[in-house]
């Protein structure tokens, strides 16, 4: 099965339960020795039916891989992790994540402010329709990202 499907079907399983990631990123994706994909490091994990440790506006988080809402700080929903999704797919497609800069706070104001580049700006083999899919992960605003039923749905 394929790495991409595996990580979205993964996530939907623990948006189902109401736990929400919060950091996921590249190097907490984890293939086993039969090629399965594990997600690993719920370390900041938050369950959305819950209240936890961390609390309305605390940042955290690895920046290149923020959602916008991450960023300011806002409570965070399974929309979270399709954003971040997002990025990693972006990065699988390009080589490289869309925002980058010389702090954490300059990457937070460009996942918040600045547009992402189209994926075919930077690998023009990319299908129209994959590219269209990570720009919908990568909407600013969380209402406009697909994902009702989770990332599982629409992968």
């Amino acid at each position: 099965m394929n790495v991409t499907k595996q990580i979205c079907q993964g996530l939907a399983t623990a948006h189902k339960i109401g736990v929400v990631h919060r950091d996921l990123k590249p190097q907490n994706i984890m293939l086993d020795e039969e090629g399965w994909v594990r997600i690993m490091d719920f370390g900041i994990a938050h369950s959305v039916k819950s209240k936890g440790l961390t609390g309305a506006g605390m940042i955290i988080g690895t920046p290149e891989y923020m959602s916008p809402e991450q960023v300011e700080g806002k409570p965070v929903d399974a929309r979270s992790d399709i954003y971040s999704t997002g990025i990693i797919l972006f990065e699988m497609l390009t080589g490289q994540v869309p925002f980058e800069a010389e702090t954490a706070f300059a990457v937070g104001y460009k996942h918040k402010n600045e547009p992402v580049p189209d994926p075919r700006s930077i690998n023009p083999q990319i299908n129209k329709n994959l590219s269209q899919m990570v720009l919908r992960c990568l909407e600013k605003d969380p209402r406009t990202r697909n994902g009702k039923h989770g990332p599982g749905h629409w992968i």
